[in-house]
């Protein structure tokens, strides 16, 4: 499949999960039209999402925050986990990508029993690691919409809590395998 078709996949891939994400959580469903602007958005090149970003400025699900590129010779992870509370189940992704916004790796994942919704986004992040780690890579910046994921693997605030052994885990994980 041709870079570019390979690109708007991933992108449209990713702006339906993050759509998926916020129904689940109760937030405003979008449009079609507005997962499909944000997906044409994802695959195009950095410079033209920040120029065509504002087309649809009046949207209520459009986010301010712009995906910022890591430095050139570093990837950056975004990862992300769904929870259906009522089935305690749900699912995980991420999409690596380097500084031109290039897409070099994406997963997706089902979780057949999952606690809560941070358990799911630590899954996310732990396999977005684990992947880097087999691909080879080691110069990462890892990003998530979770603040409470980042304080679970960036403080020992949260090693009690159900998804504790998950969040060490990263810890170990990402000192062995991108800090040695």
């Amino acid at each position: 499949m041709p870079r570019e078709k390979q690109k708007l996949v991933v992108s449209v891939l990713w702006a339906w999960w993050t759509e998926r994400n916020k129904v689940n959580v109760g937030e405003q469903v979008c449009s079609v039209d507005e997962i499909i602007h944000k997906a044409l958005l994802f695959s195009s090149e950095p410079q033209q999402q920040v120029a065509g970003a504002g087309r649809h400025g009046s949207s209520k699900c459009s986010d301010d925050k712009r995906w910022i590129p890591p430095p050139l010779d570093v990837l950056k992870i975004n990862s992300d986990g769904s929870f259906r509370q009522k089935e305690q189940d749900g699912a995980w992704g991420f999409v690596i990508r380097d500084s031109d916004g290039h897409g070099v790796l994406a997963g997706v994942g089902r979780l057949r029993a999952v606690h809560d919704a941070l358990s799911a986004e630590a899954e996310a992040c732990l396999a977005a690691l684990r992947a880097a780690m087999e691909l080879g890579i080691t110069r990462i910046i890892v990003e998530s919409d979770s603040k409470n994921l980042v304080a679970a693997i960036t403080t020992s605030d949260f090693d009690q809590a159900p998804a504790g052994v998950i969040f060490r885990e990263i810890k170990r994980f990402a000192v062995a395998a991108f800090y040695s």
